[in-house]
């Protein structure tokens, strides 16, 4: 079973529509810090279970979880290793945070965060 897919553009528009998404993004720790798509959790490649997944949904929030990564390979692997634990309910998003920034969609950094923290 081949995981489904969901372009970034899309996504984005349920989440303007008032959908709550779960949006997990595989890359490492130091590359979610540096940049990532608004909204987006942390659970890298290396520690991704669906025991982990679990525990880190945010509360009030159901349906498919949605995975990213750099460009869509990760996170196309992290869907292929859910579906074979027996999670089906994942969906990857085509192109990851490459294609997010494309877009032109919202994004997030850590270096935005402190910036906006020390101005405060």
């Amino acid at each position: 079973m081949q995981p489904q897919t969901i372009d970034p553009v899309e996504l984005h528009a349920k989440v303007c529509q008032g959908h709550r998404v779960d949006l997990v993004d595989v890359r490492t720790v130091e590359e979610f810090m540096e940049a990532r798509a608004r909204g987006a959790r942390s659970l890298p490649l290396h520690g991704l279970t669906p025991e982990a997944l679990h525990r880190g949904r945010p509360a009030g929030v159901h349906g498919p979880v949605y995975l990213i990564c750099r460009s869509g390979g990760r996170s196309h692997r992290a869907c292929e290793m859910l579906v074979q634990a027996g999670y089906v309910d994942v969906v990857n998003v085509l192109g990851g945070t490459l294609a997010w920034q494309a877009a032109g969609l919202p994004m997030e950094s850590s270096h935005l965060v402190e910036s906006l923290g020390a101005t405060t």
